[in-house]
């Protein structure tokens, strides 16, 4: 009986780490994509010569 409870504590450990590896890298990935906007608008600004993206934005 007392290893099928030390099982489960160990089970319920990983899942807690699970948990908090899986927040980490949503957190990373927003960073990413915001990122990758950043880039996104700077490259409409300075590529393309025509309207800056922020008036593509307000437009």
């Amino acid at each position: 009986m007392q290893l099928a409870a030390d099982l489960l504590a160990l089970l319920l450990l990983g899942a807690q780490e699970l948990v908090r590896e899986v927040a980490e890298l949503r957190m990373q990935l927003e960073r990413l994509g915001k990122q990758l906007a950043l880039g996104a608008l700077a490259f409409l600004e300075r590529g393309f010569g025509g309207p800056a993206a922020g008036d593509l934005l307000v437009g």
